[in-house]
């Protein structure tokens, strides 16, 4: 290769390597605006640290789920003890039914011979 070559491969090749430096440092400086902003989303301007501040509010959040819960579960079991109530009682009009219909049924027969 000439002397020529040589130069004018090498000058491609700087201009190759600029061109990339630059674009990197594109790439670099929008990486940096995000994570400023991030930084900024996240970072506390007070006294309690995020995560105490979020385990805090958890656990808050998870003893009035609790409280609904046993709630719930108590408003059910009442529920089923009404529900059984009503049932027993349904049972006992049907019994109360068919005796009354059987001694109908039975008074219709007398009648009838």
């Amino acid at each position: 290769m000439t002397e020529g070559v040589l130069v004018t491969i090498i000058t491609a090749g700087q201009a190759i390597i600029l061109a990339l430096i630059g674009l990197l440092g594109v790439r670099l400086g929008k990486v940096k605006r995000d994570v400023s902003a991030a930084r900024w989303q996240v970072e506390n301007t007070h006294d309690t640290n995020m995560r105490e501040e979020n385990d805090s509010r958890h656990a808050e959040t998870k003893r009035w789920i609790d409280d609904l819960s046993d709630n719930f579960t108590d408003q059910i079991k009442t529920l089923a003890k009404d529900l059984g109530g009503m049932r027993a009682e349904i049972r006992g009009d049907r019994e109360t039914h068919r005796a009354l219909a059987d001694r109908v049924t039975h008074l219709e027969r007398k009648k009838d011979s």
